[in-house]
């Protein structure tokens, strides 16, 4: 992609005038690793913004950064999902030992759109990839927070799902809305605002 050193310099010089004291949580997707992402084009992700998945504690808030093109198709990175399996599982595990009051999580492609039980789609993770996952959450009693691509809200089992849409680029007819999330007591609060509308 010829433009992308380009588009990556133009992003950075607008990121670096970002108040330091906001801390910037950038999540890859499939414009940044691939629709089938490599160990090249994970490394070269790596390199520019740093880990592709990670966690942090915010208070007894645990969040999970994860990337979910690993999930979408990890053909040629077999090696790599593998290690973010692995590290995802002792997480949950830590947030079960700590009893955090919530682990949110933030990937870029959502379990589902509408319903787990939906069709694959180019914008959803294929239903058993998605069971697989959203089980494991749920035994783990976690919120998969916000997620690209969509703007709704879910609940399931012992997890809460909210759906964002791109702001650049709005998917979804009505997705001119995105979630303002509250301070994290229980349940994990938001409210639905459009465009301009935060406070």
């Amino acid at each position: 992609m010829p433009w992308r050193k380009e588009q990556t310099a133009d992003l950075q010089r607008v990121l670096a005038r970002v108040d330091r004291d906001i801390p910037l949580v950038l999540v890859s997707g499939n414009h940044d690793v691939g629709n089938t992402p490599t160990p090249e084009t994970v490394a070269e992700f790596q390199r520019t913004w740093g880990d592709d998945y990670f966690s942090f504690w915010v208070g007894g808030v645990l969040f999970l950064v994860l990337n979910s093109q690993f999930w979408y198709d990890a053909s040629r990175c077999p090696a790599l999902k593998q290690a973010q399996d692995q590290w995802l599982d002792q997480q949950l595990s830590v947030a079960g030992r700590r009893h955090c009051q919530h682990a949110i999580v933030f990937q870029h492609i959502p379990l589902f759109l509408r319903s787990i039980d939906e069709d694959d789609d180019y914008f959803n993770l294929t239903k058993s990839v998605r069971k697989e996952v959203a089980n494991k959450l749920t035994r783990a009693g976690r919120d998969p927070g916000p997620q690209g691509l969509a703007g709704r809200a879910f609940w399931r089992g012992g997890f809460q799902m909210l759906l964002l849409p791109p702001a650049a680029w709005p998917r979804v007819e009505k997705m001119g809305i995105w979630t303002e999330l509250g301070s994290v007591p229980s349940p994990a609060p938001h409210r639905q605002c459009g465009l301009g509308q935060a406070a």
